[in-house]
């Protein structure tokens, strides 16, 4: 398995915000929660990338990295990203200034170059837009980039192996005219979803 959550508890104070998650993950597949507000999505996908400590259970990811022992950052050097919900861009930096601030520990120029034309075949408009400023952009273009900055930060390949996001109906319809094959929901509820590269 990519990633296995096993057993995993987190509370905030004395409010038990996650008790006994346990959820895997295999090369290639994406898996995806649905639940309501409250449930504990959010918390869940803070815990994964370092936000939050759980007070037990494990986070290992590819089988020997335990994610709930190191600190955010080297959580992201591992390759993992998280988009969170609301895009979260730099609204007064352009396109390619937010893209290149995602790869801020990276230091290999060409790799960095191919990470960028990636996103750009993976969101064609951004390619587009790169010297507009990420404010002026369309809600779903902003997730667009959002997820391009996710792409950035991995350092192993030109793509992310780990990344998960969170996401509403409105900004998946217009990611969809971006990318068809991005993203699907066809429900009135929040979801989120992971998407694991093959290694």
């Amino acid at each position: 398995m990519l990633l296995t959550v096993d057993n995993l508890h987190v509370a905030y104070g004395g409010v038990h915000a996650l008790q006994g998650v346990s959820l895997s993950v295999a090369p290639g597949e994406i898996v995806t929660l649905i639940g309501s507000n409250g449930a504990g999505k959010t918390t869940l996908l803070r815990a994964i990338s370092g936000l939050v400590r759980p007070t037990a259970g494990t986070i290992v990811f590819d089988r020997t990295v335990r994610l709930d022992q190191i600190p955010p950052h080297t959580i992201v050097r591992e390759g993992i990203s998280h988009v969170p919900e609301g895009r979260q861009v730099f609204g007064n930096l352009t396109v390619r200034e937010n893209l290149e601030l995602g790869a801020y520990q990276r230091t290999n120029r060409t790799e960095i170059r191919a990470t960028m034309q990636r996103v750009f075949d993976l969101f064609p408009i951004l390619s587009e837009r790169l010297r507009q400023a990420a404010a002026t952009l369309s809600g779903g273009e902003q997730q667009m980039l959002a997820i391009g900055s996710c792409c950035s930060t991995s350092r192993r390949s030109a793509s992310p192996r780990w990344w998960c996001r969170r996401s509403s109906p409105s900004s998946a319809r217009s990611m969809r005219r971006g990318r068809r094959s991005c993203w699907s929901s066809r429900t009135p509820t929040w979801r989120c979803a992971w998407r694991s590269a093959a290694t």
